[in-house]
């Protein structure tokens, strides 16, 4: 397992192999950084305030070692997340990218971490590591709620970030639209939603969603999931081109053994629900 599996699934491993897995991380960073594939497109100037986040001294190691991957600082600049939004991230994890949104946000700010409550009860390692995390954070609150209870309907979010997770909605819940709708319910009018995930085959649908946690490929059709969320009315704003890789082999798990060490073809799309 690479440094890039670890978020999703590292916190499944015993507290030794965690330990020695994270040793190592720290040993070969450089290594390994060196060794990967680049992210495709252009770069954009960072926000300050983004750069700020992302920069903070209080990250953890573990987390700057997913930057190369994940490209946080393109991501939110991108985004053009501003002090004083609010924003949930959906299936938080260990609260990765929710610690990023809540720097970037600030005091005025509010960051809704959400998780399913059995997934503390079943991996209880996780629960301290995102307590961990978030006890520094007085901006986030977690949200322990399964994905089909998240909905308050009330138009107050003006962001949902959904990073390399919608795919895992596919076995979290028996109704993936209405999270969907519920998602578009709760956001302010002119609100986003920002989608990120591995791509499947195309034509494929769901079909390589499918399979709990280190079980199946964990992807997603893109057009499928585009489509998904323009039937619940939202309109597509952008997208950015970083993460495309066109070597990548899609029909292999983005943690398969023989993948990472270097980047999965992702696309990277920010809808918004319209203003009108």
């Amino acid at each position: 397992m690479t440094p890039y599996a670890f978020e999703c699934y590292g916190w499944l491993m015993t507290a030794t192999a965690r330990t020695l897995f994270l040793t190592l991380c720290a040993i070969t960073a450089t290594t390994l950084a060196l060794a990967l594939v680049p992210l495709a497109g252009a770069e954009e100037p960072v926000d300050p305030v983004v750069r700020a986040a992302v920069d903070h001294p209080e990250r953890p190691e573990r987390d700057r070692g997913e930057d190369v991957f994940r490209a946080p600082d393109q991501v939110l600049t991108w985004l053009d997340i501003k002090p004083g939004m609010v924003i949930l991230d959906v299936f938080t994890g260990t609260g990765w990218y929710a610690e990023l949104l809540a720097r970037v946000v600030g005091a005025e700010g509010h960051v809704y971490a959400q998780n399913p409550p059995w997934i503390y009860t079943k991996y209880p390692q996780l629960h301290d590591l995102i307590e961990q995390r978030l006890s520094k954070l007085e901006n986030v609150e977690r949200w322990d709620l399964v994905v089909n209870e998240m909905g308050t309907g009330n138009g107050s979010l003006d962001g949902v970030m959904i990073n390399l997770v919608f795919h895992d909605l596919f076995w979290l819940s028996d109704d993936v639209p209405d999270v969907v709708a519920d998602i578009y319910a709760m956001l302010k009018p002119g609100g986003w939603v920002a989608l990120i995930d591995h791509a499947a085959p195309a034509g494929t649908g769901s079909e390589y969603a499918q399979g709990g946690a280190g079980e199946g490929p964990h992807r997603i059709d893109e057009a499928f999931a585009r489509r998904m969320f323009l039937d619940a009315g939202f309109v597509l704003e952008s997208e950015n081109l970083i993460f495309r890789q066109a070597g990548d082999d899609r029909s292999k798990a983005f943690f398969d053994e023989n993948g990472p060490g270097k980047a999965t073809d992702r696309f990277a799309l920010q809808f918004r629900k319209p203003a009108w």
